[in-house]
């Protein structure tokens, strides 16, 4: 699950994936400066908007998957009651008990690009 992160083809697959690396994470700084000009106070810390990306991602795949595995709906349904709507339930019901400041930007935008990749890889784009 960490390791295959690491490897790759050969150097112009690195490469390649470093480049989209860079350029994705250069409009990422943008929109971070950009939330924070708005609001000096506020800064923006975290994963959480790639969190978000990587549950709509995985509820599309999933979702994709019951439509072709009919035989497997309800362990489909397991899996995403209990790896995204549980654990997004207990991460929000915290930080509205502990009153922490959540830049919902962030979450937004990593959820849309997470349902494109999603919707993209569906239709093979």
């Amino acid at each position: 699950m960490v390791t295959f992160n690491l490897i790759h083809a050969d150097w112009f697959h690195l490469l390649l994936n470093l480049l989209r690396q860079l350029l994705f994470g250069i409009l990422l700084e943008l929109a971070i400066l950009c939330t924070m000009l708005e609001n000096s106070r506020k800064g923006s810390i975290g994963a959480s908007g790639a969190i978000y990306g990587l549950s709509l991602f995985f509820i599309i795949e999933r979702l994709n998957t019951m439509k072709t595995n009919i035989d497997h709906h309800r362990f489909v349904l397991m899996q995403l009651i209990l790896l995204v709507v549980f654990p997004m339930t207990i991460i929000t019901s915290s930080g509205a008990i502990l009153d922490i400041t959540v830049g919902h930007a962030a979450h937004f935008g990593g959820a849309l690009v997470g349902f494109l990749f999603g919707i993209g890889k569906e239709i093979n784009l």
